[in-house]
């Protein structure tokens, strides 16, 4: 990503969060304030970044990106409960891989094809 669109990319994502410091966005995603320096560093948004934003806020990750499309995905595009039933699905690393992998070709594919497999896989039991 270059530096100029991950600017504009994290300062959606401040303006939808409504995060006025690195600490406040921290907060917001449940990451570390060092974690958000890391990025900016690197100019780079985590997908884990991308899955909180859908997951708690409804925030379409293509307008994050990109600007372009709506802001929020409407109720009808999102599977039931989708935080639980990603959860129970993917897990740490395997979340981040498969995210990362499928971000590469489309953020709105990606979605589409983690739904769709949700909706066919067997239920799994949360490990605690």
């Amino acid at each position: 990503m270059e530096r100029h669109e991950f600017d504009a990319a994290y300062a959606r994502i401040c303006e939808v969060c409504g995060a006025r410091t690195q600490g406040e966005l921290a907060v917001w995603i449940g990451v570390s304030q060092s974690s958000i320096s890391d990025a900016r560093r690197r100019s780079t948004i985590p997908a884990q970044w991308l899955l909180t934003l859908v997951t708690q806020g409804g925030i379409n990750p293509a307008w994050a990106l990109t600007g372009e499309g709506a802001k929020y995905l409407v109720p009808s595009e999102l599977p039931p409960a989708p935080c639980a039933l990603l959860l129970n699905r993917l897990t740490g690393r395997e979340l981040e891989q498969r995210l990362q992998r499928v971000l590469s070709t489309s953020v709105t594919d990606m979605l589409a094809e983690v739904i769709r497999e949700m909706a066919t896989a067997p239920q799994r039991s949360p490990e605690c």
